[in-house]
């Protein structure tokens, strides 16, 4: 098996046991022609740099092949750049886009914030005000990872710094901080950057997951969560005509 990339990030759920809330991992993998399917899934009951080698292990045992996996996407989850040094020690990391930029929202601090809207010349309450300025950084910082080369990131990296920094110091030092992790995609192929410079490839999956679960509220066992979460891929590869993705046992 030949792949570029395994998306790697955690999903929540109300899988209870003896009132115990646990976590899924899961990873997609990434090809070079673009095709993506699930890997590989199983039930934690924490994320931890433990649990996340206990999941490579397990991919190892179904022959994933570690000369092939270039690079691991991140959405933060705890562990998994540690369990990375030793199950995959020459394997790149690449920061989820999405996750750093919502990362820096909680430390807007709305200094300065207009009284008017710029175009219409209308009076702003404050709460349009604070959702103006919000939608305007994540537009900006989110249009960075959307450039064609890294050099051309860095640019407007450095635009964004100098536009907002006056006003919004700890949020863009916030943004800024390890956001070298996140152009890691820039070293594969233009037409996969789409693909893999977040985990939102995974992501859809454990929306439909949660939609789901949450209507069960409790699982009664493992398996019980796992065939739901299976049933899951299973819709959603059908509607995108693929057929082959993981399954346990």
């Amino acid at each position: 098996m030949r792949t570029c990339e395994v998306i790697a990030t955690t999903g929540r759920q109300r899988h209870k046991v003896r009132h115990q809330e646990c976590v899924i991992l899961a990873g997609l993998g990434v090809w070079p022609d673009g095709r993506h399917y699930v890997l590989h899934y199983e039930v934690a009951t924490t994320v931890s740099a433990d649990t996340w080698k206990e999941f490579w292990q397990h991919l190892f045992a179904r022959r994933l092949d570690l000369a092939v996996v270039r690079m691991v996407v991140s959405d933060g989850s705890n562990g998994l750049r540690e369990s990375l040094k030793t199950a995959l020690p020459h394997t790149q990391l690449q920061r989820c886009t999405v996750h750093q930029v919502r990362g820096f929202e909680r430390y807007l601090s709305y200094a300065d914030l207009p009284t008017q809207d710029v175009q219409t010349g209308q009076p702003l309450t404050l709460e349009t005000a604070r959702q103006q300025r919000r939608h305007a950084m994540k537009t900006e910082a989110l249009e960075i990872f959307e450039a064609d080369t890294c050099a051309e990131a860095e640019t407007c990296l450095a635009a964004l710094h100098a536009k907002w920094e006056a006003q919004e110091a700890h949020a863009v030092h916030d943004f800024r901080w390890g956001i070298q992790r996140c152009f890691t995609f820039y070293q594969f192929e233009k037409s996969l950057h789409p693909l893999i410079r977040s985990s939102n490839l995974l992501e859809r999956f454990f929306r439909g997951f949660r939609n789901e679960s949450d209507e069960i509220d409790a699982f009664p066992n493992e398996t019980s969560c796992l065939t739901l979460f299976y049933l899951i891929l299973v819709r959603e590869h059908a509607k995108h005509d693929r057929v082959d993705f993981a399954k346990i046992g």
